[in-house]
């Protein structure tokens, strides 16, 4: 093993044995004086490592690496559930407690990876290293990387953004690594509003943006100005702001052919498993280098298990959401297998290993159609539409004369038919108010997961869903 490899392995093994601990009670309980990480970081190259290990820990299965996919698309109406596992029970019947691992599991590990972020570049240890106005490549990836991990945590443990929800309780902004147990204790804060959140999150990507390496490709896996900006308008699509995602979509999708469309819808999920398969249509991803770092592996194992039956299918109500006779996706997505419930099985994870994509084209290409709509450039919206529509049955399917509320209503069928399976579903529901999410409301509280019992063991004065 390298020098290198030794110093990242220490590295990792101190702040993953005192970061990801389960009880923050305990670690306030120690000796406050005690260091965390400062005797093992000691140069900007630890640093880096350290923010190596920060993407790493994105694409865990709770955050990026797919789970929680299953999890929000059980809780929609595009999946379903055959087993009796209680998190998933709890899950289907919209009654998640503090217990549930699988939130606790999104909370824990989502600030974990926000601390290894922060501690590497908005910490004491790396002000003392690279100077409190140093290290800009560092703090643009921390800012990149949190603010992914903000976004996902609010979207699962707070209401959706709207007039209504925007001064409700969001999630904790935590912007400085502990790395002292001190720290740790005197870190404990209340839950920002969900408009605060947001802004920190727009603030983060806006910073990432302007400030990332440019040489940066998407196979290597860390976060590129492309990617800040495709997640902007994702966030601000999410926000209701369209200005804005026309804004920030409009920079890449009117880039000259920088990104496309794959001819092979395929493509993109088959990359990481198939020699000579390539892709223009991810624009974020973690890269699975072979079946050992199967970046996707949450989901992929959920719905396309290795061994034994598949206990995650798709529902019913997405099957017949597809036109099989016309569109192509339905037997490309989907296959019929009689061992699981309702008959189908995905097609879209089943490879021994996949790169875990954050945000792709056709996914900025909907959010930006439905938001030139919005603001009434119908014949735009229609003219980026029709590329999905075109890929998918072969011709294009809607047209400036059905009107705007009509090509919205085509925008959204796609958007659920193209994402499908792929964790979007809930979201949408909630972001449209959709009046009975199967059987609760689109601000309901059964729609959230609660906070887990490891941050209140630590925080005891939360506020709570």
């Amino acid at each position: 093993m390298t020098a290198k490899k030794i110093i990242f392995s220490s590295i990792l093994s101190i702040v993953i044995g005192f970061s990801s601990c389960d009880d923050m009670d305990f670690l306030i309980r120690k000796d406050e004086s005690l260091a965390l990480i400062n005797d093992s970081i000691q140069t900007e190259q630890h640093l880096k490592l350290l923010m190596l290990g920060a993407y790493q820990s994105l694409s865990g299965s709770n955050i990026m690496g797919g789970t929680m996919f299953v999890a929000t698309d059980n809780l929609a109406d595009d999946a379903g559930y055959s087993g009796a596992t209680f998190e998933w029970v709890q899950i289907r019947e919209h009654t998640m407690n503090f217990f549930n691992p699988v939130g606790r599991n999104a909370w824990n590990n989502s600030y974990s990876t926000i601390n290894y972020a922060n501690q590497a570049a908005y910490s004491d240890i790396s002000d003392l290293i690279v100077g409190e106005n140093g290290g800009i490549d560092l703090k643009a990836d921390a800012a990149f990387i949190r603010a992914i991990c903000h976004f996902h945590l609010v979207r699962l443990f707070a209401k959706p953004y709207s007039s209504e929800t925007k001064d409700d309780a969001g999630v904790i902004l935590r912007l400085r690594g502990f790395t002292t147990l001190k720290q740790v204790a005197e870190g404990i804060a209340p839950r920002a509003t969900i408009e605060q959140v947001y802004e920190q999150v727009i603030t983060d990507l806006k910073f990432a943006d302007e400030n990332l390496p440019e040489n940066r490709t998407i196979s290597d896996g860390m976060g590129t100005s492309d990617a800040a900006k495709a997640l902007l308008a994702k966030v601000y699509f999410y926000k209701g702001d369209m200005a804005n995602v026309v804004e920030y979509a409009g920079k890449l999708i009117n880039d000259n052919g920088r990104y496309a469309l794959d001819t092979d819808i395929m493509a993109k999920f088959a990359r990481a498993s198939t020699p000579g398969i390539t892709t223009k249509e991810v624009i974020f991803m973690h890269p699975s280098r072979d079946v050992s770092s199967d970046s996707w592996g949450g989901v992929r194992g959920s719905y396309n298990p290795s061994s034994g039956t598949a206990q995650y299918f798709p529902s019913a109500d997405l099957l017949a959401a597809y036109d099989p006779d016309k569109d192509i996706r339905f037997n490309l997505f989907y296959k019929e297998d009689s061992r699981v419930q309702g008959g189908w099985q995905t097609r879209k994870y089943d490879y021994p290993n996949m790169d875990a994509i954050v945000i792709a084209y056709n996914e900025l290409i909907l959010y930006y159609a439905e938001a030139l709509a919005e603001q009434n450039n119908l014949s735009g919206a229609v003219g980026w539409l029709n590329k999905i529509e075109e890929r998918a049955y072969g011709s294009a399917q809607t047209s400036t004369a059905n009107g705007k509320d009509n090509i919205i209503n085509a925008i959204r069928k796609e958007r659920r038919l193209e994402l499908a399976l792929q964790g979007e579903r809930l979201f949408e529901l909630k972001r449209i108010k959709t009046s009975a999410i199967r059987g609760d409301a689109w601000n309901s509280g059964k729609l959230l997961f609660q906070i887990p019992d490891t941050e209140q063991n630590g925080n005891p004065g939360i506020e709570l869903n």
